[in-house]
């Protein structure tokens, strides 16, 4: 195929730098196929950034088809409730050894099956520099029927320690949920750490650890008698502290009192705000105004400080609106004009009472709905319907309901709503409902036109102790894909 177009006079040089703005799935779905220069282009371009993070399954599927494993440059892997089963899929066409050229990898709720064939060959990628990994977030694909936390624990732990001490010192960017792990192995080239949960026995520790140190982003727990954080190495440029300390209202106010003093006020120009149980700064850029719908106390340091509540007219230019009936009543009248823009709702409700007060309008720019409903509805098809008709266009389904949606109500929902992505059903499962997900995977496809053999993936997710479910989440291409699996975590 040949088509003179513009891109034909640019040079490799010029779209390579285009490309550098776009996720490997733009790129793809902007520039394939508008001619066969640029397909060379694309066919030849070493930079890809992969986020595979809620992706669609026909982009899931065009990035494994188009985009060889050692043109890709970051790569972005997640088993949330929007991409199910999204690794077990990738690594059963790549292997992680293959990415020679990655430079950053994230692991999102991976599954545990996929981590053992990740990180046993995460020291094969020599120009890895970049991690980001949250463990406590770990998934593991078993029936609800069996327990067996405890040696997954240990298994994680064993897995975890040979792979860190083995590439932990080449990285110069660093993402962890907790520090424990760092005290024991050196970090000569860290430029970059972020930690969710450290002490500051472990801080100091780390600290000797990575010299080169320049960005901190840590959430500090105080579990000892130090009350103070002059150990943080002085080369950093760059730190974003959070503190985690159990505290008095006395103790509270008078660290409040404390950023009161001309230091702050007058010379460094530091404020400081209590506002729900919570102590934080204020960038001086924002110290007149504070946006907000809630009606708790704010004290502040900084001067003239105004709560604005904004107006129901002025929601034009929001994107995510929450909607509860559990205080009072529907505060607004829904309209286009005053929702144009709104892509995003949550909507909690005791009952489904809530859906009656926005019968008359169609809300078709809405693409994701989360919503709650305490009690069960009489009929829960009719709440469904209810839903079609005032959302037609949802891609992104959440509902936290009644306890006992049954694969019935599960089907009716991914045929009725055609552009449905994702759906994800919340502590509202029943056992035998997630037994007939479990012995059923091949049958599931044939009582509905929507889902075939390979377009598909079903999780449900377990607590990680306890076998009990809190949730079934579906991921749904709108065609023949790849082989597909229904499995517990």
């Amino acid at each position: 195929m040949h088509r003179a177009c513009f891109f034909d006079l640019l040079p490799v040089e010029l779209l390579h730098t285009l490309f550098s703005y776009f996720l490997a799935h733009e790129i793809l779905l902007t520039f394939f196929d508008i001619n066969d220069y640029v397909n060379s282009v694309l066919l030849a371009y070493t930079a890809y950034r992969v986020n595979f993070e809620s992706i669609r399954r026909t982009s899931f599927d065009l990035i494994c088809h188009r985009i060889r494993p050692e043109q890709i440059i970051l790569l972005k892997l997640s088993d949330n409730k929007d991409t199910p089963g999204l690794s077990e899929l990738f690594f059963s066409r790549f292997q992680i050894a293959q990415f020679t050229q990655l430079r950053s990898i994230t692991l999102i709720e991976i599954e545990f099956e996929s981590m053992e064939s990740i990180f046993s060959n995460l020291h094969k990628l020599n120009k890895l520099r970049s991690f980001s990994f949250n463990v406590d977030l770990i998934r593991e694909k078993y029936p609800v029927r069996t327990n067996r936390y405890s040696n997954i624990v240990n298994k994680i732990n064993l897995l975890l320690l040979n792979a860190y001490s083995r590439i932990l010192p080449q990285l110069t960017h660093l993402y962890l949920h907790n520090g424990d792990v760092l005290q024991s192995i050196p970090l000569p080239c860290l430029y970059y750490l972020k930690l969710d949960k450290c002490t500051l026995d472990e801080l100091e520790i780390i600290v000797r650890n990575a010299p080169q140190l320049q960005s901190l982003d840590i959430s500090l727990k105080f579990d000892t008698s130090k009350s103070d954080i002059c150990l943080i190495s002085s080369h950093l440029t760059q730190l974003n502290l959070k503190i985690t300390k159990r505290t008095s209202i006395n103790e509270t106010l008078q660290s409040f009192q404390s950023f009161q003093t001309p230091f702050w006020l007058e010379e460094k120009h530091w404020f400081v705000a209590y506002s729900n149980k919570r102590l934080y700064s204020i960038h001086h850029s924002h110290v007149n105004v504070m946006n907000g719908f809630s009606q708790a106390s704010t004290f502040s340091t900084a001067p003239n400080v105004i709560v604005e509540r904004n107006p129901v007219y002025e929601l034009k230019k929001t994107q995510h609106l929450y909607i509860s009936l559990n205080r009072d009543q529907l505060w607004f009248s829904p309209s286009d004009y005053k929702l144009a823009d709104i892509r995003e709702i949550e909507i909690t409700s005791e009952t489904t009472d809530i859906l009656r007060h926005i019968k008359d309008y169609q809300f078709k720019q809405i693409h994701k709905l989360d919503i709650t409903i305490a009690k069960e509805p009489k009929n829960p098809l009719d709440m469904f319907e209810q839903l079609l008709y005032l959302f037609p266009c949802i891609e992104h389904l959440t509902i936290y309901a009644f306890a006992d949606i049954t694969i019935d109500h599960m089907l009716f929902i991914i045929e009725k709503f055609k552009h449905l992505r994702n759906v994800s059903f919340r502590d509202s499962c029943s056992s035998s409902t997630e037994t007939v997900i479990y012995d059923n995977q091949k049958l599931i496809s044939q009582i509905t036109w929507r889902l075939t053999d390979d377009n598909f993936t079903c999780r449900i997710f377990n607590s990680p102790a306890h076998s009990v479910s809190y949730g079934i989440h579906w991921w749904i291409g709108p065609e023949v894909s790849v082989s597909h699996a229904i499995t517990y975590y």
